[in-house]
């Protein structure tokens, strides 16, 4: 049977996803996310100066959505659970999220990992965040909600709100102390003179 142009390139990316997986998907969250900061209207090109400030919002707000669910992916690899999705409902035994400990890894999809909503729903689950749900939560809603909009639509018009980006900010300051014991100090410039900052220490 003829195989769809879909199927090929989906091969081209297979991969059961292990635990010490973590550190490459957080090495591209942190990229994302210090592009968001401090990306400028200078770095943006091959698009007409008038449109240089939306295509930088634009950026900004694909790369915060992007960074969030690879930090996602990264928890969960870190703390031991699979981000491949079952290659069926039936198997395996258990349910989710599944820890690399109780599955076969030939039970699980190659091509399918878990969705960014998938994974926010069992976040709290699989640590110890529960001091700090909500704010985790709500950032990471936002950045959803930034990646799927930015992802499927282009608006001239965005109405801005700078709570948006500290709520971002704040939850995932408490996510990179809460697993990687790392402090970040981010700011996601948005308005007029701000300065961005992404800086990671211990």
């Amino acid at each position: 049977m003829r195989r769809s142009v879909e199927s090929g390139i989906n091969e081209q990316y297979e991969k059961f996803f292990q635990s010490d997986d973590w550190t490459t998907f957080k090495y591209a969250a942190d990229y994302y996310l210090k592009n968001a900061a401090l990306i400028l209207k200078k770095d943006i090109n091959y698009c007409d100066d008038s449109l240089k400030l939306m295509f930088r919002n634009i950026q900004k707000r694909l790369y915060i959505g992007i960074a969030c669910e690879f930090l996602l992916k990264s928890i969960f690899l870190k703390l031991g659970y699979v981000t491949n999705k079952p290659q069926s409902r039936e198997i395996p035994e258990g349910s989710y999220p599944y820890l690399f400990s109780s599955i076969d890894p030939k039970d699980f999809s190659m091509s399918n990992t878990l969705t960014f909503n998938e994974l926010l729903q069992k976040l709290c689950q699989i640590g110890d965040f529960e001091n700090s749900r909500a704010t985790i939560e709500k950032g990471l809603k936002i950045a959803k909600v930034f990646r799927n909009k930015e992802g499927h639509v282009v608006s001239v018009a965005h109405e801005y709100d700078s709570q948006n980006y500290r709520d971002v900010e704040e939850g995932l300051k408490l996510l990179y102390e809460a697993v990687f014991a790392e402090k970040i100090e981010i700011f996601i410039a948005f308005g007029k003179n701000e300065t961005g900052k992404f800086e990671i220490g211990n």
